[in-house]
Formats: structure tokens, sequence, C-alpha cells
């Protein structure tokens, strides 16, 4: 996209379902720019940016994601396993254990699509007269889907399963009610339910409550992340729609996540609203999000997960 089709755009005036019109007066947009949209969608979003991406093909509205299970069995010896191995010694005799034991277990649920639609609304005169009016648009564009996302990829809204609300997180049975001033052996109780494997780029989501009465002061700007305060080690970012049950606070790491979509359609309407020259940039994009990593039973045998929330919130 550029400024010279943006302007010549607006000059167009509907002619009914004729060339260079659809049935609702529009203009498609290159899908490459489109296609720039949704990748700066997942990066307006710290947890956008760790999920993994599956790009669904023509004539589906769905697919089934690769999603690991293992263990998940009564004993975490049924899971995948390493082994030391001498030179020249057979696998089966380090440590008494044979290959056998070793058995990946996987399963493959089925995102089915939803669309998300974002509009942009806009005057002839500004595409006119700002000189990086496409900057501006793909950048409201990102940021409203973004954060629609990242609040239902958290509570669940949809085809977007939430961490919090939809089971596949794993809840940490506390013995008090958290609200909104969680103790610091709530806080020690929920980060020992944390997979290992999920420590290591794991963040905790809080809300503004729960951030003021940790931290002693409240600070209003949405979809910061702040490396320089932690809890136990890892980092706080306040999420604005946790404000009451199910969660004050979610301990998670989305690189366990799983988000699904198609190619978007970006097109640019002639007539939003017939009694005045607004017209707007709409972007439709289907998309779903389950969890790829399911709680696992470790080698304690506690059943770990890669997203944490207390039961009693």
């Amino acid at each position: 996209m550029n400024q010279n089709f943006l302007r010549e755009l607006a000059r167009k005036a509907v002619a009914g379902m004729s060339e260079g019109t659809n049935a609702d007066g529009g203009y498609l947009i290159s899908n490459d720019m489109a296609k720039g949209v949704i990748d700066n969608i997942f990066k307006r979003s710290p947890r956008l940016n760790q999920v993994s991406r599956y790009l669904v093909g023509p004539g589906s509205n769905s697919i089934k994601i690769p999603a690991v299970v293992d263990p998940l069995q009564s004993s975490p010896s049924t899971g995948t396993r390493a082994f030391w191995q001498s030179e020249a010694q057979a696998i089966a005799a380090v440590g008494g254990a044979a290959p056998a034991a070793s058995k990946a277990v996987f399963s493959s649920p089925t995102l089915t699509l939803s669309n998300i639609v974002t509009l942009v609304p806009i005057t002839n005169e500004l595409v006119e007269d700002v000189n990086n009016i496409d900057e501006i648009i793909t950048d409201r564009l990102a940021c409203a889907t973004s954060r629609l996302l990242a609040r239902d990829m958290m509570f669940g809204r949809n085809a977007i399963k939430g961490v919090a609300d939809s089971g596949i997180g794993h809840a940490a049975s506390l013995s008090t009610t958290v609200s909104a001033t969680p103790s610091d052996a709530q806080l020690k109780v929920m980060f020992g339910l944390l997979h290992p494997t999920a420590i290591c780029g794991a963040t905790w989501y809080v809300s503004q409550a729960v951030y003021t009465a940790l931290f002693g002061a409240a600070y209003t700007s949405m979809d910061k992340t702040y490396g320089n305060l932690t809890i136990l080690g890892l980092p706080v970012e306040i999420d604005p729609y946790m404000t009451s049950a199910p969660a004050h606070i979610c301990l998670g790491n989305f690189a366990g996540y799983a988000m699904a979509y198609k190619d978007p359609t970006l097109a640019k309407s002639l007539t939003l609203y017939f009694n005045t020259n607004q017209s707007a940039f709409r972007l439709v994009w289907r998309v779903a999000g389950d969890a790829q990593t399911a709680n696992t039973v470790c080698e304690d045998t506690v059943t770990r997960g890669y997203f944490v929330y207390p039961s009693g919130s």
C-alpha cells in the first residue's frame, strides 16, 4: 500500500457492481499488505509473540495441530526419556531401563476458525493530507486486533481458548481465596506448579489491584512488561482485563499456546457513512487458539503446567 494508491481510492466513486468494485462498494488491498498487518499483530504483544503459529490452507476452516501431552500418564516413567550410554554399551543396559520405557504421547486437537473484524474509520481529507497515513492505518488495525487476542487468550472467547478459565491451565489449590492481595506463600505454591520447561519465558500476569498491592504504587499504562519488577525472578505484566474471577493473577508461558489462522483480507470501503465522506479500512481475519502443551506429570509425580492460576480466586 502506498500514498498514491490510497488517494486514488479516496477519489473513486461507487458505480454499483462494476469493474473495480464489489457488491459492497469496496476495494481489496494487496495480500502482502494484509499479511504485514498480521506480522505486526504478533509482534505487538509479548504473549502473542511466543505462540506457535499455523497457517490454514485454502478450502478449510479448521486444522489439527500437534499437541504435546507427554507424559500425562499415571507415572512420569511412561513418557519420553533420555539415557546415558557408555561406549559400545546397549541402551537397555544403562540404568536398568529398556528403550521401550521411552514413549512419546501426543494428541491432535482441532482448531476451528472464527472471524475477527477490525475497522479503522477515516475521512478522505485525512488520506489526502497525511503523508504516512498507510502506517497509521496498519498500526491501528494491528493494535486493536492484538489487544483483543491478548485479552481472550487469558479468559477465552469464541474460537480462542482462555488459559485461566477453559481447563487448559493448571488450577493451584490454595488454602485461602486469592483476590487482590496474594500472599508470598500462595505465590510460591503457584510457582511450584509451573512446568520446569516453562520457567524460561514465563510471566506473571496480574490485575492492577494485585500490582498495586505487591509493589505499592498504581500504574495505569497497559500492555507493558515490567522487566525490572519481578516475582520470584519472573517478570510482571499488568493485564488490564484481569479485574475479577476467574483470576486476578496467572503465571504462564505462551510458548505452550498455539494459534491457527488463514490469510487475512484487507479492504477499503468507499462509503461507510452515506451522509459523510468517511470511509473505513476493514481487516477480516479467521483465527483460533488453544493450548499446545498440556498439564503433565513431572519426575516427582506432581502435575504441572505452562499456565497456572489460583483455583480460589
